[in-house]
């Protein structure tokens, strides 16, 4: 076989030559020397200069159309919220079952053992010029001694605690302890054997305050009012024209304290044991006659005096419709 000649090794290293250049791969085969001191290479392609750290990103054919890829940029993330648990509330309290109602008609009556002390009038016993300069209490037991009243209450029950109500009370007295001469407007001197009983009366508004209406709680009550009362004499035991009666009256601020016990027996009924004490001020004491005449049994120089009261009694009261017992039903 005969040896290609140099002149055909030529022309195939030209072809070769122009083909890989074409590709582009022509460069890959150049050493990197003769590259460097090519001037014909872009001087983007040149080398990074001593020092500097070469770039790693392959530069790209010219004329093609390679798209670059951008990386997309880190997320920041927030530092995660403290942790909140459930929030439990706590529960509502249990229901108490209530025996009174909250609102009602309210009724009943008391019975009680109702004693007097204090005075009438204030006698003048003492007297320096036209000055009284000393005087002595005319006792209202020398009238009336004690005995059993009565009382009737008519109200509402307010807000299961409290009772407003209107009360009528109205009690008999037994004899008085004193026999005395009775000097008249003449002159004239009576004698007057002690009395025989009496009555009296209260009108007034009171409130209740019952610490626990359902069952046993502490009672406290007030009352203010208007009282009369009046003592009584036989007209057998009387001589002549002696009057027959003693009327007292106009103490409109007849004031009551009470203080006991309420014990629910029934989800309509109550009992209650209870001692009262009151006092007022009669502004007018008057002796009255068979005929109706009346006079006026204080001197000009006497006074009116205080007068007081003590019972000690049972009260019945029942709880009438109105809210109903049960507590869901009530509040």
């Amino acid at each position: 076989m005969r040896a290609p000649s140099p002149s055909g090794f030529g022309f195939l290293a030209f072809i070769t030559t122009q083909i890989l250049c074409s590709s582009g791969l022509a460069q890959d085969l150049v050493p990197a020397e003769e590259r460097a001191s090519d001037p014909a290479q872009p001087a983007g392609d040149q080398p990074a200069p001593p020092g500097t750290e070469a770039s790693t990103v392959p530069s790209e054919p010219s004329g093609s159309s390679v798209v670059r890829q951008t990386q997309p940029a880190a997320a920041v993330y927030e530092p995660p919220l403290p942790s909140v648990g459930p929030v439990y509330e706590p529960p509502p309290p249990p229901e108490v079952d209530h025996v009174a109602p909250k609102y009602a008609f309210w009724t009943g009556v008391r019975a009680a053992w109702w004693a007097p002390f204090g005075g009438v009038w204030s006698r003048c016993s003492v007297m320096h010029q036209s000055d009284c300069i000393e005087t002595s209490m005319v006792p209202l037991r020398d009238f009336v001694g004690s005995g059993i009243a009565l009382e009737n209450d008519v109200g509402a029950r307010i807000g299961r605690n409290y009772n407003a109500y209107l009360a009528w009370e109205h009690a008999e007295l037994s004899s008085g302890d004193l026999a005395f001469n009775l000097t008249n407007a003449s002159g004239g001197v009576t004698r007057m054997p002690t009395s025989r009983g009496g009555s009296t009366d209260l009108l007034g508004v009171g409130i209740r305050f019952s610490s626990n209406p359902d069952r046993i709680g502490l009672l406290v009550d007030i009352l203010v009012g208007y009282r009369t009362l009046t003592a009584k004499w036989n007209r057998s035991e009387l001589e002549g024209d002696a009057p027959e009666r003693l009327v007292m009256k106009e103490s409109p601020f007849e004031f009551r304290f009470g203080a006991g016990a309420d014990i629910r027996v029934h989800r309509l009924l109550s009992l209650s044991p209870l001692l009262t004490v009151g006092s007022g001020v009669f502004k007018s004491v008057e002796w009255e006659s068979s005929n109706g005449n009346r006079e006026d049994a204080l001197a000009a120089s006497d006074d009116y005096a205080p007068h007081g009261w003590f019972t000690l009694g049972l009260g019945a009261h029942m709880d009438v419709g109105g809210s109903l017992y049960s507590a869901a039903r009530s509040r």
